[in-house]
């Protein structure tokens, strides 16, 4: 797929424009929306970080703005300025497009924009206050879009706009910090933390997007699956046992890790790991959508999508890269066998 492609002729805007980050969920949005509005009233204006800059979003009825990359690696590439620098731009893009048609914006963060602590509700309510902390990671990116997000709105007040949250994303496709967090065969587990899992399928928010068209859902609607998981059986599915370490000291090991450039930030993302951050997802129940993915099947397909690229020595130190937990549990475990080793 290119990254853009015509509008088509005629004198009216499309149906829908994605734009955005080129990935998993930009994709998924795109077959559905073709396969229900026809392939030429659906038009993709999608960007690789990094990459060529895509055409003007030109205008369309509804444009939906995926900000949430599902691809680390190329994230990782790029300086997080410059990484910044383009969701910005990608996110005015977006809303000028809009603003030209239908004046309906639909941006695709992450629940993560919530922050995970330990004194969240369970689950949170779409509307909880935003407390994550920007480290200037992707977190960080996602907090500037919707920050971003909100000042069009308010000077733009026909701008109709749906913020879409979902949980850790999963699927064919996917890697993230948190998909990469299973990958050790030994997850890190923060001592004293009880951590709750919850996940969206890919799929499912791409299903979801398209109810949020359907029903006109405006403002932050939370997109998961129902309920969540605890630890035990999340390895119980993964067959996996965690490593635990005490807080402090993972912490001090993400921030030596990153001192010697291991990872790109200082370790925030630890806390996705360990607090909750757990969502409601009222708004899409009442209008009817329901996910075809459970949080099981969620988890049985990260044990797939795992075994599938299995990884050697050399490779699973780079699936570390980037994402504090993978990278703390890898350096946690090598020390445990030299410490074996030394006393054997």
């Amino acid at each position: 797929m290119s990254s853009a492609e015509s509008a088509g002729s005629g004198s009216h805007p499309p149906r829908l424009v994605v734009t955005g980050v080129d990935g998993a969920i930009a994709r998924a949005v795109l077959r559905i929306a073709r396969d229900r509005y026809g392939v030429a009233d659906v038009v993709p204006v999608l960007r690789s970080p990094g990459g060529a800059p895509a055409p003007t979003v030109p205008a369309g009825r509804t444009v939906v703005l995926v900000a949430l990359s599902t691809d680390l690696a190329q994230d990782l590439r790029l300086h997080r300025d410059v990484r910044r620098a383009e969701l910005i731009a990608m996110t005015r893009d977006a809303a000028a497009g809009a603003l030209a048609g239908g004046a309906r914006l639909v941006v695709v963060t992450s629940a993560r924009v919530y922050g995970a602590l330990a004194d969240n509700v369970v689950p949170l309510p779409e509307d909880a206050p935003l407390r994550a902390v920007d480290d200037r990671g992707l977190v960080g990116d996602l907090l500037v879009v919707e920050s971003e997000v909100a000042r069009l709105s308010a000077e733009h007040p026909r701008l109709d706009v749906t913020l879409v949250r979902p949980a850790a994303v999963v699927g064919p496709g996917v890697d993230t910090t948190i998909t990469r967090h299973f990958e050790p065969t030994r997850p890190l587990v923060l001592a004293g933390t009880t951590p709750l899992w919850q996940f969206a399928h890919v799929e499912d928010v791409a299903s979801g997007v398209l109810a949020v068209l359907d029903h006109g859902l405006l403002g932050a609607v939370a997109l998961a699956s129902p309920g969540w998981l605890g630890r035990a059986e999340v390895e119980r599915r993964l067959g996996k046992r965690h490593l635990e370490l005490p807080r402090a000291l993972a912490v001090r090991a993400a921030e030596r890790l990153h001192a010697l450039g291991t990872l790109s930030t200082s370790g925030a993302d630890l806390a996705y790991v360990g607090e909750p951050w757990v969502v409601a997802c009222a708004s899409l129940t009442a209008a009817g959508w329901a996910p075809r993915y459970d949080n099981v099947d969620c988890v049985d397909e990260l044990r797939r999508l795992g075994e599938s690229r299995t990884r050697p020595l050399a490779m699973r130190r780079d699936a570390a890269f980037g994402t504090a937990s993978a990278a703390v549990a890898l350096a946690a475990s090598a020390a445990l066998v030299r410490r074996h080793r030394k006393r054997g």
